[in-house]
This record gives C-alpha cells, structure tokens and sequence, in this order.
C-alpha cells in the first residue's frame, strides 16, 4: 500500500505540507484507514471500494471529520491489477445528508481517470519500445510491459510504481553509477541521445538507442524524466552493409583500366573521377571540378550529349 502519486489537495486536506508521501504507506500517512485496510486489500485484487458520510478522527485532530472516499484498482493493459487509486472529499455539515451531487462528480471523476489510464496503457504498451519514467529522487512514476520485463530480466528484481531504481541496482554498482549519472544528467537539464552495444540473453550483441526527455507539471516544474530504448540493430546492420557495398564499389571505381566519372546532372559538373580517367585527359582531382562536360566534348557532340544526359535524368 505504498503512495506512488498524488495531488496537492490531498496535502491539505490532511495537513502533510512538509510531509512527503511518495514511497511511503498510505497507513502511515493515513493511520485512519487501518479502519478499512481490508477493504483496501481488495482494491489491489482488483475490486472497486467506497464509503460516504464515514467519521475519521486524524492525528491532528481528535474532532471528528466526514469524508467521502471511492478506491478504484489501476490494471494494465492485459487486465492485471498494479495498483490502487482514491479520492478522498471531506464533507461540510450541510452535506452530510444530500450528496448526490458530489458522489456523481466523484463517479464522473473516477470514470475520466479509467479512461485516460486506460487509454494511455493501450499507447504505451503496443509500443515495440521500451518506455519508463522515473521522479526527482529515482522512483518508478511510469513503465510498459516491455521495460518491466526487460528491467527485472537485466537485474533480477521485480519493479512496481514507486520503488527506487537504485534500489534495485545495489547489487550492480558500476552500472548502477552509470545509470544514475545519466538520469541526473538529463533532470539537470542536459540533453541527452545514445547509442549503445549491448548483448542479450541468448549472447548476440544488440544495438539500442536510449532517448532521455525531462517531464514537467503543468506549473513547469521538473518532477522527473523519461527515457525511451529502441532497438535499432537491425537499422545499424543495414548501414553497415550499405557502408561495406560503397566500399567495394569505390574500390572497383578506382581500380578500374577504363576511365569512369561521376557527374551532378543538374549543373554538369563533374563530382570524382577514377584514376585512368585522370590519365587519358590529363586532368588532376583539382582542376576536375571546375569542368563541366561541354568543357571536355567536341562542339560537333555536344548536342548528342546533352540528349543522352535528359535522358538519364528523367529516367
């Protein structure tokens, strides 16, 4: 029953300006609620919990407080449970026996909160990359399905919202001080594109670029980072046989008996030249440039030329 988020007025209602509540037991922050811990546990198996007009003393006050409060289980994207959310409303006097416009606000709230959480899995999880977001002090804010698995594959520890990230790499200090040290970079504001050689499971080496992006509230204030890894060897093996194709073929180009040049077709200039090019003209790799293939055809073939040339322009 750890806190993972929550909202200012919470802070208010329960006087915890000074407190901070992300990591630690709603029980603690709350002890109130070991009233309804029961009910509470059945939020986190996947069912819904409610109460109204209920009397609560809290630490700071002995008077008794009326709430409305709902609790609605988070699911991810395959319809598991990994987590609870609630809302919390403390009643005037005037309210105490006509309700029924602030449970439907409450309802209607609990209804716009599903639909966006559940629209938001359904993003990030039919992603192919892997995406997570961490706060200020390294906790779990965000994750899909495909960095959970490979997070806990990678370290051999389970996640869920609000564990520390270092935490789970303790067993792992070189990494996990890299790790850090990149994190802490982009929450001081650097930004920040890599490209790193990993291996997998199975022993082949892999290519995966990570993309860090600060995440700020709407006030503009940095509460954390994100990160988001691509797989992107496929895209480096294709660059690299494209890389060894213009090789060999340069290779061919300049060894070649017969004069070979490159030519921009719009201004018909030439580009490169082989070697046995330069030796039939006379031509040096400084001067060739400044030629154009009027500069080098006889009048008489000139126009025949610039036929062939449209021709190979327009395909």
């Amino acid at each position: 029953l750890l806190i993972t988020a929550h909202n200012s007025v919470i802070l208010d209602y329960f006087n915890l300006a000074d407190k901070e509540l992300v990591g630690k037991s709603i029980l603690h922050i709350l002890p109130f609620l070991n009233e309804i811990v029961s009910q509470l546990k059945e939020v986190l198996k996947g069912q819904s919990f409610s109460f109204k007009n209920k009397s609560f003393r809290t630490t700071e006050s002995p008077v008794k407080i009326y709430w409305n409060g709902n609790f609605l289980p988070i699911k991810d994207n395959e319809g598991s449970t990994i987590g609870g959310m609630a809302i919390f409303r403390k009643l005037a006097a005037k309210e105490l026996d006509n309700d029924s416009i602030t449970n439907k606000r409450l309802k209607d709230a609990l209804k716009a909160y599903t639909f966006a959480n559940d629209r938001l899995h359904c993003i990030i999880n039919s992603s192919q990359d892997l995406i997570v977001a961490l706060d200020t002090k390294f906790r779990f804010i965000l994750f899909n399905n495909g960095y959970k698995r490979y997070f806990e594959q990678y370290t051999g520890k389970k996640i869920n919202l609000g564990v520390n990230m270092l935490d789970c790499l303790a067993h792992m200090p070189v990494e996990s001080q890299k790790i850090k040290q990149a994190w802490e970079d982009v929450l001081n504001g650097q930004q920040k594109q890599t490209l790193e050689e990993i291996t997998d499971a199975q022993g082949n080496t892999r290519y995966v670029e990570l993309n860090f992006s600060l995440v700020k509230d709407r006030e503009d204030n940095v509460i954390g980072a994100s990160q988001i890894i691509r797989d992107v060897t496929e895209r480096m093996l294709n660059q690299e046989l494209l890389l060894a194709s213009e090789r060999k073929l340069a290779k061919v180009f300049q060894q070649a008996q017969v004069g070979f040049v490159l030519i921009d077709l719009e201004t018909n200039k030439f580009t490169q030249a082989n070697k046995a090019f330069y030796k039939v003209f006379g031509y040096t790799p400084n001067n060739i440039r400044e030629l154009t293939t009027q500069d080098i055809t006889h009048p008489d073939d000139f126009l025949a030329e610039q036929a062939l040339m449209r021709k190979l322009w327009t395909g």
